[in-house]
């Protein structure tokens, strides 16, 4: 079937032109002919920017977005009101522990507050009796010592129970109405998703034992292994894409050691827009993009055919299909970028290229 559709065709191209290298001759079909040979053909599509290979690149969460949750206390865990995944805000209580030791912090607060009422109207009264000369100076300078003293530690009490959760508000109406709860709120310190649980209901924690990790995902960090060749060429700044998604980086760290399990060098980016359309722990595809200063041209890798070592393309004028040769700048899997101004007009073959490339090496035989 084949020979009977390339036969008249290469009738056609060596009439006339049998002194002439095939290589160098131009083709002239009518839609006919490119239809029996499965020939279509697209414009090329300028570009202003290259892109590089396509490098694997870990999804992880930048070091200041990260925050664990901790309670300041020893107690039991008597209830956990979010879970991994969950979306919290700053502030928000997250457990409560039944917590033996805040009472005592609280009993410890209330007795000082309660020797400060007493030194404070001491040192009114000492004030009062050293105008009216009763008294000397000095036993008015002893009581006003204590009693700075003493407000010094009250205040020192009063951060220690905000350490261990308890609000600003919550410590004044224990001031108030003298009445303790053993109840600690443990609170998340700022917005974020929960990544990681780590207690249960009725475990018994330590001081300082972590219950959550917590983590502000609006930005994220793109953890690329590059070879040392190419690392060397990737500056601050450069743009990154996903190849998959609508999501851009910029280049932030060039690492400077090489890794001994793939000899890569590590270069960090981080996303500059649509990071939750990415998940901390995936690996995902991306690659480096550069502008250029002059005008390039991207074509389907498929209209890519190689003949005696260099690259050609086949080029359709509007008239006539010839044998161009093109110079590669960039390429990824299923597009080509090249440097060739010709292609500016006319068209790129990009079906039937193997029927093409018969007819081409039967006319030089």
């Amino acid at each position: 079937m084949f020979s009977n559709i390339l036969r008249p065709l290469l009738m056609t191209m060596t009439l006339g032109l049998s002194s002439i290298p095939a290589y160098a001759q131009s083709l002239q079909l009518d839609k006919t002919q490119m239809d029996n040979l499965g020939v279509s053909y697209q414009a090329a599509v300028s570009v202003s920017e290259t892109k590089s290979h396509h490098y694997p690149a870990k999804v992880s969460v930048p070091n200041a977005n990260r925050h664990i949750v901790h309670t300041s206390q020893e107690g039991v865990v008597t209830q956990m009101l979010v879970a991994e995944g969950d979306v919290v805000k700053a502030g928000q209580v997250l457990a409560t522990l039944n917590s033996p030791a805040l009472l005592t912090l609280q009993t410890q607060y209330l007795q000082a507050e309660g020797l400060l009422s007493q030194l404070l109207t001491e040192m009114q009264r000492d004030k009062q009796l050293f105008n009216e000369g009763i008294i000397a100076e000095r036993r008015y300078l002893d009581a006003k010592t204590r009693y700075q003293q003493q407000k010094t530690l009250v205040d020192s009490q009063i951060k220690t129970l905000q350490l261990a959760g308890m609000p600003l508000e919550a410590i004044k109406t224990l001031k108030q109405q003298q009445t303790m709860d053993s109840h600690l709120h443990v609170r998340a310190a700022s917005d974020g998703v929960v990544m990681a649980q780590n207690a249960v209901i009725g475990q018994r924690v330590m001081a300082s034992d972590v219950l959550y990790e917590v983590a502000d995902l609006s930005t994220l960090w793109l953890e690329i292994h590059v070879p040392l060749a190419i690392a060397s060429n990737i500056n601050t700044g450069t743009k990154v894409v996903v190849c998959d998604r609508d999501v851009s980086a910029a280049v932030m760290t060039v690492g400077r050691q090489v890794h001994d399990i793939d000899q890569g060098v590590l270069v960090r980016a981080e996303t500059a827009e649509n990071a939750d359309l990415l998940t901390p722990g995936e690996f995902v595809q991306v690659c480096f993009v550069q502008n250029n200063s002059s005008v390039l041209y991207e074509i389907p890798y498929k209209a890519i055919l190689r003949i005696d070592g260099i690259t050609h393309i086949f080029y359709f004028d509007g008239q006539s299909i010839s044998l161009r040769p093109v110079h590669i700048i960039s390429q990824t899997d299923n597009k080509v970028t090249v440097s060739d101004e010709f292609l500016s007009t006319g068209y790129v073959v990009e079906e039937g290229v193997s029927s093409l490339k018969s007819a081409w090496q039967a006319v030089g035989e």
